[in-house]
C-alpha cells in the first residue's frame, strides 16, 4: 500500500504500509510486495518505484541481502494463501518456480 501526496506541481510516494501483518517500524519490509506488483506490469516501474523510495528515504546499508528475504517471505504468504484457496497462477508451479524471480528483483537494489 501506497500513500501519495500532491506537492510541487507533482504526486511523490509519501509513505509505504501494509496492514496486513500488523508490522510496523521498518518501512524495507514492505518494500517487496509493492516491487512485485510494478515487476509484474513492467520491471522498468519497479525500478521507478525504489529509486523514487530511496531518494525520499536512502536504505539502510545491506538492503539488497534484506529484500531477498523480505521478498521471500511475503511470497510464501500469498503462495499458502493462493494454495489454499487454488487462485492466482499455475497450481503446478511449484513454490521455488513461482517465488525465484521475484526474489531475484533483488538485484535491482
Amino acid at each position: 500500500n501506497l500513500v501519495v501526496q500532491h506537492s510541487g506541481g507533482g504526486w511523490h510516494v509519501s509513505g509505504v504500509f501494509d496492514y496486513m501483518d500488523a508490522c510496523v517500524g521498518d518501512g524495507e519490509h514492505d518494500l517487496p510486495r509493492s516491487v512485485a506488483s510494478f515487476a509484474d506490469e513492467d520491471p522498468a516501474l519497479a525500478r521507478t518505484f525504489l529509486d523514487a523510495y530511496a531518494r525520499c528515504r536512502p536504505p539502510r546499508p545491506g538492503l539488497a541481502g534484506r529484500f531477498a528475504v523480505y521478498m521471500l517471505y511475503d511470497r510464501t504468504i500469498l503462495w499458502q494463501f493462493g494454495q489454499r484457496h487454488g487462485v492466482w497462477w499455475d497450481p503446478t508451479l511449484t513454490l521455488r518456480e513461482w517465488a525465484e524471480p521475484y526474489v531475484a528483483l533483488a538485484r535491482l537494489q
